[in-house]
């Protein structure tokens, strides 16, 4: 049972999607940032002969393997140093690299690298997530690892509805995320040129990931008919699903819900803890 646990909290935490954006080669360490092209800001790799030794362990009857994903690089800030990551190469003894380019810069996000056998991946992996997810916690934690390439969707909000969102401690953020599987980065700030009133959340995921956190974020603003703008701007997204995405889209997530929905219960508990302490 136990394991059956470790292993569902590891699907939890991951999508995985093909490798569309980074080549079969190795890429350059330390690129100048300014030409926008992809390249390795950090890279774990202490085995001088790591090519000899991955052939040695193939011709042995391992299987190689690299898994490319993408992540925000607030989880790496917020849960593991480039210490902890050194040591988990050394323990998984997979090569790990740190990767962006001008895109994800521009979204806060990187693309995490992982080569060697099945095994060393696997291994890699694993703590890296059981970091970030330690970080959250509690049982309730956001999809941690994304595919290489996402849907990139802007919400555009009141300032006071924008607040509502927001929810006590970011927790509503967090419980929105994990019903959706998507991430949501709120910009408390007026948009550049825009009015001061305004805010902009951006939903990145797949894209019936990304549908469903507008179809949950609408729900929670608006009433029926209350805003004509966002009932279009979800019929928009609805219009560009396909039929398998629109049935996945209905049909996801009865877990995470329930998940949702438990990690709800115990903010609510902590929030009257809190304002007994305030009282």
């Amino acid at each position: 049972m136990e394991q059956n646990s470790e292993s569902d909290k590891y699907a939890k935490a991951k999508i995985e999607g093909p490798n569309l954006r980074l080549p079969k080669a190795l890429l350059k360490v330390n690129t100048d940032p300014s030409t926008g092209e992809l390249y390795y800001f950090k890279i774990f790799e202490d085995d001088a002969k790591k090519y000899k030794h991955i052939a040695e362990e193939i011709a042995a009857g391992a299987k190689p393997d690299r898994k490319v994903y993408r992540m925000r690089r607030q989880e790496l800030v917020n849960a593991i140093k480039y210490e902890e990551l050194h040591e988990i190469h050394r323990i998984s003894k997979a090569t790990i690299g740190l990767v962006v380019d001008s895109e994800s810069l521009c979204h806060c996000h990187l693309f995490l690298d992982l080569m060697g056998t099945e095994e060393q991946v696997k291994t890699a992996e694993e703590l890296i997530l059981d970091k970030i997810i330690e970080s959250y916690n509690g049982l309730s934690f956001p999809i941690i690892l994304m595919p290489p390439t996402v849907y990139e969707h802007r919400i555009r909000l009141h300032v006071n509805k924008f607040a509502c969102l927001l929810g006590k401690g970011l927790r509503n953020v967090l419980a929105l995320q994990v019903a959706s599987g998507s991430w949501l980065q709120m910009i408390d700030e007026a948009p550049p040129g825009g009015p001061q009133h305004e805010r902009i959340v951006y939903i990145y995921g797949p894209k019936t990931h990304v549908v469903r956190a507008v179809a949950l974020i609408n729900s929670q603003l608006y009433e029926p008919g209350e805003s004509p703008e966002a009932e279009e701007d979800l019929d928009m997204l609805y219009n560009k699903l396909t039929f398998t995405e629109m049935m996945e889209s209905i049909t996801y997530g009865a877990s995470q819900m329930a998940v949702s929905a438990s990690g709800s219960g115990s903010s609510q508990a902590e929030d009257q803890k809190e304002q007994k302490q305030a009282d």
